[in-house]
């Protein structure tokens, strides 16, 4: 019987972020070997590329080859890496989703970076690859979503986004919105009284 034992992580399995030029499977950073690692890059987007499930099943596949074989720029190090005793299934679907697909902000704080006010649009298609990823019954599981940015109620397709994602998510589903709430939103409003998001 093996004594062999895969490296892998929680995030890497069965979470996504979107980012306005890229998709990842963590938000995590830490120091390694002098380097700051983390914010794992599943694929970074052109303008008017269209990621398709397919591709970031195959990108998940690849990192998870490359922390096997400690090669992984951004994973090698990390303290979230764990052992287990067969390969995961990355197709079982996401549980946990965040949507910061652009840095429009109507504040500029002077503890924040341009990072989050910086006015990047996503280079994608957002909806068009959510609702890629409910079809194939990806966020079938999904139980929560981070809705962050820039201020995510700028979006203008966010009220849309949400209920999409609703239909294809688990009905436990919930939503954590990070808002500086300064502007009313009638969707957040709505939201709010359904009980279906957290601010």
């Amino acid at each position: 019987m093996s004594n062999f034992k895969y490296k892998s992580c929680k995030q890497l399995e069965s979470s996504l972020f979107l980012a306005p030029d890229e998709l990842r499977s963590c938000c995590q950073r830490f120091f390694y070997n002098g380097k700051m690692r983390g914010d794992a890059s599943l694929l970074k987007v052109k303008k008017g590329q269209s990621p398709t499930p397919k591709q970031i099943l195959d990108a998940r596949e690849k990192i998870f080859e490359s922390i096997q074989n400690e090669k992984s720029d951004s994973c090698t190090g990390c303290h979230l890496l764990y052992e287990r005793d067969s390969k995961p299934n990355f197709e079982s679907g996401l549980d946990h989703l965040s949507v910061e697909q652009h840095t429009f902000c109507n504040l500029r704080c002077n503890y924040c970076s341009d990072l989050f006010y910086g006015g990047k649009k996503p280079s994608y298609n957002v909806v068009g690859l959510l609702n890629e990823l409910g079809k194939e019954g990806h966020i079938k599981n999904c139980k929560q979503v981070v809705w962050g940015g820039g201020e995510p109620t700028l979006e203008k397709q966010f009220e849309n986004l949400v209920v999409d994602i609703n239909k294809a998510a688990s009905p436990k589903i919930y939503h954590r919105v990070f808002t500086n709430s300064v502007r009313y939103s009638a969707a957040i409003d709505k939201f709010l009284k359904q009980n279906l998001i957290k601010i």
